[in-house]
Formats: C-alpha cells, structure tokens, sequence
C-alpha cells in the first residue's frame, strides 16, 4: 500500500511541472497555457543564444502587462530557468547567468522597491536559490546525448551516463516538485 501512496505523489507533483524549450518557440499563445494548466512550477529550457533571450523578453513582457504583479500567488515565482547544451566550465555558463539576470532586472524583477505589504521580487545577481529565476540550473552538451537514439544504445540511460550531463538539472528538478533523490 505505502508503494500506491508514493507513486501517487510522484505522479499528482509531475502533473503540476511544465517543461519548455524556447526552441518550439514562445508567443502569447503559449503563455496562458503555462498559467492556465495550473502548473506550481514552469522550466524553462534555452541555449545561450539570442534567439532564446529574445523569446523570454518577448514572452515575460507580455505576461508582465496581461498579469501584472499580484499582490498573492505571484505567478513569477514559478518560474524556472535551465541553459541547455551548456559548456562544462562554469565560468563560461555564468555568462548565460548574467544575461538571464539582464533581462529579468529589466522585464520580471520589481523596479521600485517601496513601502508595499509584500516583499519585493527583486534579486541580486548573486542571489541564489530556487525561488531566484536567473539562477539557471544546466544540461551540460554532451556528444553522446546529440544523436539520442536509447532503443539503438541502451547505455545512455544508465545513471552512470547521464549523471554527467544532465545531474545538476536533474537535483534542482527534483527539488522542485519537492522530492528528495539523488542520482
């Protein structure tokens, strides 16, 4: 019975997370999708690009003047930000991080922080956490991921494979719907 229980929870936290990649293209359309749906959390995935800078600016911006800023259930604090096919060096991903905090300071963060009855959405850069947009998690690119095919090679999806790679992201995702598991 206890095993129902937590397959039940695994599944009832993964209904509630929303995955995008900028790459399928973000409009107004999508955006009331996001919110819509009820997600608690909304990843989103982008490379160091500036189409994908674009995108978000473009996106957020009309969130932004549809939703504005409620004073409760602050739909900017769903949001989360991965940099797909990173580079293994941080230093080298910080420049994604320092994009990302540009466009959230000018678009998503509160410029005026005044006397309101609710914290300021409003971060440093070096701020982090998961209730911090621009502090992005990453997929690191990784040749054997390029041409993923698991049904021709099964060993892509052996932890000790993909723990590379993929082993940040998959920690903060993981924390995010609120389950505690390390690969």
């Amino acid at each position: 019975m206890p095993r129902k229980s937590a397959k039940w929870s695994i599944a009832s936290c993964l209904v509630t997370t929303m995955l995008l990649d900028a790459r399928a293209g973000l409009s107004e359309t999508t955006a009331s999708t996001w919110l819509g749906v009820g997600a608690r959390k909304i990843i989103l995935f982008g490379v160091d690009q500036p189409q994908t800078f674009h995108g978000y600016r473009y996106i957020l911006s009309h969130l932004m003047q549809s939703l504005g800023v409620p004073e409760a259930d602050d739909w900017r604090t769903r949001l989360t930000f991965v940099q797909s096919k990173a580079p293994n060096a941080a230093s080298k991903r910080d420049v994604f991080r320092e994009r990302l905090h540009d466009l959230c300071s000018d678009v998503l963060y509160d410029q005026d922080v005044g006397p309101e009855p609710w914290p300021a959405f409003n971060f440093a850069f070096s701020e982090t956490g998961l209730d911090v947009p621009h502090d992005a998690t990453h997929v690191e690119n990784h040749p054997a991921y390029e041409v993923f095919d698991p049904l021709e090679d099964e060993t892509v999806l052996n932890p000790e494979a993909y723990r590379g790679p993929f082993g940040d992201f998959l920690d903060r995702a993981w924390e995010l719907v609120g389950l505690k598991r390390k690969i």
